[in-house]
């Protein structure tokens, strides 16, 4: 791994006069246009720290559906709230902004036609940044475009969220590492580090912490170059987003199966406190306002509260189940209620302390997936959260609360018009007859003539047809895409015999024809470790450009490796001309642990 600076190295520079001091005004004002929004959500873990704590008190939520918007693909992303409670969340090729009543407000469409999936993160003048597969995306509040930053060729941004540090620095990770990114849309630098699915978390020094996807935990300054590097993860990816308590403590969640609490020491330095095990997967930590440490497990499908006891002491105050693994994170309200998402569930639950916990209430659709998208709290106790839904019946935004009521129509009493007659004298006159002289005219008889008229047909010319031959357009074919994400499928490592499944999607991308063709749908390894479990792919599907489906791996080690894992590969033919990775294929990667 590499470092790489590219920010400008500022020298002393005399600036003289009133021109000077309007230059630095006007940056001045131009950094704190990008600085986060006060808003009651306003990016991924609702703050820099990524704690998914938020001020407002949800106590009085009572779990029932204010509403749910319908869109036209499945939605992977976690929603933000704007400071006039606007709901932004993204979806197929669009960002969409939603009224607080439920109703589209604008859709902005990406330039690429790429997928929204990640968080977007406000900024204090209403700019909407977010990230698709190409591009990072400025969005002014009336949804049109502002700028639009790439420059890393064909390697596009994957599921990272951004952040907007204090100095106005939006931050985000793509497949070729991490990018700070100035106000303006230029870059600022670029830290090589690999592929990032990770939203970055600021500390109050400006530190950025991000995992990448082949194993550690980093550390970058302001500037751009490495402070540490925490890997004790056996090569295991770390994809979940870290969030920051209030003593500094980092908390990450890693594929390997645990969950870390590190101390950062300053330039070069970083220690480990404790490990937690029995978490893993992509689901962020929560952190209540007594500290509490709330991580949702991809492994065995617990939400898990955890007391931080300080070097090598952590202590399980409680585990909750929620039936599935999960991705996603958890957010908790100012009165203490946690809120994730799981399977079709989305499940509210209060910390009874070391007593376990109680499960407040639950509100479930049927139909849909809240594997991936996280809870989002808005500042009247309500909770937005996306869907994965059966593509065949559509995908939702779903608001969680207290339902708008119901106007009942009263009925007032018509009344009655009582009409007066009035009766009016009119004076009559009597009018005097006269004698009047009547002749009578003698008649006269006329001749009527009838003509005969005789008509005469007119041959009619037959026009003779001239052909005129229509060249015909050469049309020069257009690679047709399909994309499969993530990159790359993660399991951890897992307990032998147990079975654990994540779900991955094949879409089709500006294709030259109308659809695309699924051919085959394999995985290759072990044979007893991997296999598919296809959720709504399926060979033989035609996907339209532009549409996705889902797929499910199913991983169940059965033999441990100390160090190693056990490498796989799902392989997607098509009739596609070119396919995205090469060959239609991502490497899947799991290892087993003892059974207990």
């Amino acid at each position: 791994m590499r470092e790489s600076g590219g920010g400008i190295r500022i020298g002393a520079i005399a600036m003289l006069g009133v021109a000077a001091f309007a230059i630095m005004a006007v940056a001045a004002l131009s950094i704190s246009h990008a600085q986060l929004a006060t808003a009651p959500w306003p990016m991924f873990r609702y703050n820099l720290a990524h704690t998914g704590l938020s001020p407002y008190d949800t106590s009085a939520n009572p779990g029932l559906q204010k509403w749910a918007l319908e869109t036209d693909t499945a939605m992977w992303a976690s929603a933000a709230i704007g400071s006039d409670g606007t709901i932004y969340v993204g979806s197929l090729a669009s960002l969409d902004a939603v009224n607080p009543d439920g109703t589209l407000k604008w859709a902005f469409s990406s330039v690429d036609g790429g997928f929204v999936e990640s968080t977007p993160a406000i900024g204090a003048d209403g700019t909407i940044y977010v990230a698709s597969e190409d591009y990072l995306y400025a969005v002014n509040p009336d949804g049109t475009l502002k700028w639009a930053f790439s420059s890393w060729g064909s390697l596009p941004f994957v599921e990272s969220s951004p952040a907007i540090g204090s100095d106005g620095t939006i931050y985000v990770g793509s497949y070729d590492g991490l990018y700070a990114v100035n106000p303006d849309g230029s870059q600022k630098w670029w830290f090589d580090s690999g592929p990032v699915y990770s939203s970055p978390a600021i500390g109050t020094d400006g530190t950025v912490y991000f995992g990448y996807y082949f194993g550690a935990l980093l550390a970058v300054n302001p500037d751009g170059t490495l402070k540490w590097e925490f890997d004790a993860t056996a090569g295991y990816g770390i994809n979940s987003s870290p969030a920051i308590a209030a003593d500094g403590t980092i908390y990450v969640d890693s594929e390997d199966g645990h969950l870390y609490a590190l101390t950062d020491g300053g330039q070069g330095t970083v220690t480990q406190k404790w490990a937690f095990p029995n978490c893993g997967g992509d689901s962020s930590p929560a952190i209540g306002a007594d500290g509490t440490i709330y991580v949702a497990s991809a492994a065995d499908g617990y939400l898990y509260a955890l007391t931080d006891g300080g070097q090598v002491t952590v202590t399980q105050k409680w585990a909750f189940n929620i039936g599935y693994s999960t991705d996603s994170s958890p957010a908790v309200g100012a009165d203490g209620t946690i809120y994730v998402g799981s399977g079709g569930t989305l499940y509210a639950v209060t910390d009874n302390g070391t007593s376990g916990a109680i499960e407040k209430w639950t509100f479930a659709t049927g139909n849909s997936d809240f594997r991936y998208s996280s809870p989002a709290i808005s500042a009247d106790g309500t909770i937005y959260i996306a869907s994965l839904d059966n593509p065949s019946l559509g995908a939702y935004l779903y608001a969680v609360g207290i339902p708008s009521p119901t106007a009942t129509a009263t009925v007032s009493p018509t009344a009655t018009a009582t009409r007066t007659a009035t009766a009016t004298a009119t004076a009559t006159q009597t009018a005097t007859p006269t004698a009047t002289v009547t002749a009578t005219p003698t008649a006269t008889a006329t001749a009527t003539a009838t003509a005969t008229a005789t008509a005469t047909s007119t041959p009619t010319a037959t026009p003779t047809a001239t052909l005129t031959a229509t060249p015909t357009a050469t049309v020069t074919p257009v690679a047709a895409t399909i994309v499969i994400s993530p990159a790359q499928i993660g399991f951890g490592r897992r307990r032998v015999g147990s079975t654990t499944v994540k779900s991955g999607k094949i879409s089709a991308k500006k294709a030259n024809k109308s659809q695309v063709l699924i051919e085959g749908i394999s995985v290759s390894g072990n044979d007893y470790a991997w296999d598919t479990a296809t959720s709504t792919c399926f060979v033989g599907q035609l996907l339209g450009a532009g549409h996705s489906c889902s797929i499910a791996i199913k991983f169940t080690p059965s033999a441990v490796t100390k160090g190693e894992s056990d490498p796989g590969q799902l392989i997607v033919t098509t009739d596609a001309e070119v396919e995205k990775p090469s060959g239609g294929r991502i490497p899947l990667k799991g290892g087993g642990k003892p059974a207990p």
